[in-house]
């Protein structure tokens, strides 16, 4: 154990209740230092912070920096724009980037500790942050940490020791360290529950699945909050890949993130249906049909899927999705059918098949993927004329034996 005294900036959070927690384990006395700056959520965090302090017996103490709240711009602010929901990535978070936050903050503690006889100060950020946040960032670290020790002639330092670790490390530590994570509050709308749909939810709950842990927050209800637009449900035979043969009930969902010039996808309407309204819809087509499947299309339905709210429990021997692979799939879905639509690398961590659309253009990219350890498929592409590449897709499956061919069973045999 260090026997110096750290200061902690301290947010309520997942990662500096950890950094809260991994201090007390490295230095001989520990404190904390949190503050208000007109986030939306503020309040929320604030209390957490107290809360937590207070069991700990940690002193904390919390400076206003209001001037933030007042003059700058950002939907993490009150006077800002509504928070963005979905991925907690640099495309959908760009909007709550609260300009030179850390530093303004870290300059702040470096005062602070000074003047109190801390040698360090410590801050809890992680890789995930460092696409979304520049003063996250490991240069901006580098570079504060330089100016904290110039500035204070080498009495105080700045430490991240986290700058280095996903989420779902910092979640796995602070649980050996013995942290009590339903006490912290991530979710930057701060209303009474975690709302579940924002980027620091979303990422909450995958530190947790990450790590192996249980997610002890309570969220608001998002059976209630989520609606899918749908294009059309039926029951059919699945005419393509590792289960053509088998019938299915077919939920075609509506909406895109591709626009492929083949696709025979109609998205100019849907209907807006409610978790409910869907499970019965699809219920009605599986009474009496035991051993059928459950297909999710579209489109791109991985758009529409929640880790937090499966569906389709129990209705089914298998939930399978035909996804182009540019979105996370949930775990729940039993069988991930991706299909590539061009020469880019997937993001989802899972494929059970690999199935091609046959564009000779993009031969090298099939070689490339044929020592993947799944299934692949070669599909003949069907223009809209009505003709297809068949004899080529043919020759490059049996010029290329890990490969099988799929062929559209249901337009062969005049069924939707």
């Amino acid at each position: 154990m260090n026997n110096q005294y750290a200061l902690v900036v301290f947010s309520g959070g997942m990662d500096s209740t950890t950094a809260l927690l991994w201090a007390r384990r490295e230095f001989s006395s520990v404190s904390a230092v949190s503050f208000s700056y007109g986030a939306k959520h503020n309040a929320r965090e604030l209390a957490a912070a107290d809360a937590i302090c207070r069991k700990l017996g940690v002193p904390r103490i919390e400076i206003p920096l209001d001037f933030i709240g007042k003059y700058f711009h950002s939907s993490l602010l009150k006077t800002g724009d509504s928070i963005p929901e979905g991925a907690y990535n640099e495309t959908n978070m760009a909007s709550t980037v609260v300009p030179f936050r850390n530093g303004i903050m870290l300059a702040a503690a470096a005062g602070l500790a000074e003047d109190s006889g801390c040698s360090a100060v410590i801050l809890g950020n992680h890789t995930g942050d460092h696409a979304v946040y520049p003063d996250c960032r490991p240069e901006f670290i580098d570079g504060m940490a330089r100016a904290i020790e110039a500035g204070t002639g080498g009495k105080v330092k700045l430490l991240s020791p986290f700058c280095n670790m996903t989420k779902g490390e910092i979640a796995a530590l602070g649980a050996e360290l013995g942290a009590d994570f339903s006490l912290t509050w991530s979710c930057y709308n701060g209303r009474e529950k975690h709302c579940g749909k924002c980027g620091t939810c979303r990422e909450r709950k995958d530190a947790f699945r990450e790590a192996g842990l249980p997610d002890p927050t309570e969220y608001e209800d998002l059976c209630a909050m989520y609606r899918y637009r749908v294009n059309e449900i039926f029951y059919s035979i699945q005419g393509e890949g590792e289960f053509a043969g088998t019938p299915a009930v077919f939920v075609r969902f509506s909406g895109c993130n591709l626009a492929c010039p083949w696709c025979d996808t109609d998205h100019s309407h849907a209907e807006e249906m409610t978790r409910g309204e869907l499970e019965d819809a699809v219920r009605k087509l599986l009474e009496a049909r035991d051993g059928a499947i459950i297909v999710l299309t579209g489109g791109e339905p991985a758009l529409q899927l929640h880790e937090d709210e499966p569906l389709f429990r129990g209705f089914a021997e298998r939930i399978c999705i035909e996804t182009n692979g540019t979105h996370p799939v949930p775990d729940w879905v039993d069988w991930v059918t991706v299909s590539p639509k061009n020469a880019l690398d997937s993001i989802v961590p899972r494929a059970n098949e690999l199935k091609f659309v046959f564009e000779p253009e993009h031969i090298p990219y099939y070689l490339s993927m044929q020592d993947a350890g799944c299934v692949k498929y070669i599909q003949p592409l069907a223009r809209k004329d009505g003709t297809t590449n068949l004899p080529e897709a043919l020759d490059f499956v049996l010029a290329h034996p890990r490969f099988k061919l799929s062929v559209q069973l249901h337009k062969i045999i005049g069924v939707r």
